[in-house]
């Protein structure tokens, strides 16, 4: 559907599609946060056959949530009242009611969650302190470590979207890592890891005055080794950590900028790097064995998250001040149309592949972007012509366009029929009409 808004207020009103998180064992069910009902919820994203629905109706909205390890279940927590503190939830992942994930676990504010298939780690605090909590698939539940300071699950201080179901549980599901602050320093939080099962000590990562945080485990199961962050040569840089044998191996990087780990290749072999470099993102693999690292080809700008896909593929997601409008998704869930302001300055339509891949311009820049129909062949667009708007469609396949209307009105709207073949739309038609008023009893000689 054209809207004929001006620009400036499509793009503040665009839609936001939030980076998706998924489970290494079902990884083409996929759950994101998304404005584009008009307040933040939860959808669920089926990468295989396209289907993605609305999870959630919270009324303060959701910016995060979770899928379970199996991918059959969306999970978040609930907070009704807007002060952040409620209940973690579940719903099936193709949709229905929502229920409590476990009676054991307390209200409270949430702390991380990390999704597993024998037990899930919730971290919860509340009036008494902060807990940490072992969900068991039977559903019972476990408080498996308490503390009047802070307790946060693993990877929740990131900047880079990895989070707590990478930096949480080890892939065996026998490790937790948190990052706590009983030392009395919030700021710079120490790094403990726990065992899952029992509540014992592992390991312990703390470096007075400087933060240590946790970013990803290895997901090889069986392999305990945790991807970190510290600040030991100033800005954040990563190191590998293997907390039961207290080994630790610095990264060795050629610059001292913020770099985070957001990921690791399935193999264990190399670890995904994202490095702030002059206000921009730039990501990097780099090969544990050989020490060395590889650029890898992005496009400009800052992302809020970037994952390794089973396959090795990249996932991003672009923050980019020059990408505006609505972000509609193709039918197949493969690309996403938008517009782009290009290196001369100029605004574009363009289809973006949600893989990173890269993308291509659709339309001239007086063409804007519209409704896309169910089989996902044609897109349609509007153009301003003669003092109105008109309507055309483009064939994503070849890129042939053909004008709709021409006319001296304004068209807009529009809907593809679920067939594909029409389009309907509405025309607004202005009538002037002459009209006589009688003033003489208004208007009187002035005295």
């Amino acid at each position: 559907m054209t809207d004929l808004a001006p620009l400036w207020q499509r793009r503040f009103r665009a839609p936001i599609v939030g980076f998706p998180t998924w489970s290494r064992h079902a990884p083409n069910r996929l759950v994101y946060a998304s404005s584009e009902s008009g307040i933040y919820q939860l959808h669920s994203w089926d990468v295989a056959t396209g289907e993605r629905r609305q999870i959630t109706k919270e009324p303060v909205g959701l910016v995060s949530g979770n899928v379970s390890d199996d991918g059959e279940w969306v999970l978040w927590h609930r907070d009704t009242t807007g002060d952040e503190s409620g209940t973690w939830m579940v719903a099936p992942f193709s949709g229905g009611d929502a229920e409590p994930l476990a009676e054991g676990l307390p209200r409270g504010w949430d702390e991380g969650l990390a999704p597993g298939r024998t037990r899930s780690i919730a971290a919860v605090s509340d009036k008494e302190g902060f807990g940490l909590y072992a969900v068991h698939a039977n559903g019972s539940t476990r408080r498996i470590a308490h503390s009047k300071e802070s307790i946060i699950l693993g990877g929740g201080n990131a900047m880079t979207r990895g989070g707590h179901e990478l930096a949480g549980l080890s892939a065996d599901e026998t490790l937790v890592a948190i990052e706590h602050g009983e030392h009395g320093d919030l700021i710079h939080a120490a790094l403990r890891v726990l065992d899952a099962r029992t509540g014992e000590v592992v390991g312990e990562l703390h470096d007075p005055d400087r933060e240590v945080l946790a970013f990803a485990w290895s997901p090889v199961p069986g392999d305990d080794r945790l991807a970190i962050g510290h600040e030991r040569r100033g800005e954040r840089a990563p190191a590998i950590w293997s907390p039961r044998t207290g080994e630790l191996h610095d990264l060795a990087l050629p610059w001292d900028r913020f770099t985070e780990v957001t990921d690791w290749w399935p193999d264990g072999s190399a670890v995904l790097l994202v490095e702030l470099r002059d206000g921009r993102d730039h990501l990097h693999r780099y090969d544990l064995e050989t020490d060395t690292m590889t650029e890898l080809p992005t496009r400009p700008g800052s992302m809020t998250g970037a994952r390794v896909r089973p396959d090795g593929r990249l996932q991003t997601i672009w923050d980019r001040t020059n990408v505006l409008g609505s972000g509609a998704l193709t039918p197949a869930g493969d690309s996403i149309i938008t517009w782009v302001q290009q290196d001369d300055g100029t605004l574009r339509s363009m289809i973006l592949a949600t893989d990173g891949s890269g993308g291509r311009v659709l339309l001239r820049a007086n063409e804007a972007p519209g409704a896309v129909s169910e089989d996902g062949r044609w897109l349609s667009y509007s153009l301003r012509a003669d003092g109105g708007n008109d309507l055309g469609v483009l064939d994503l396949a070849s890129g042939a366009t053909k004008r709709i209307t021409t006319t001296p009105e304004n068209e807009g709207g529009e809907e593809f029929t679920p067939d594909g073949k029409s389009l309907v739309f509405r025309r607004v038609v202005v009538t002037q009409r002459l009209r006589k008023a009688d003033l003489s009893g208004l208007l009187s000689p002035p005295k």
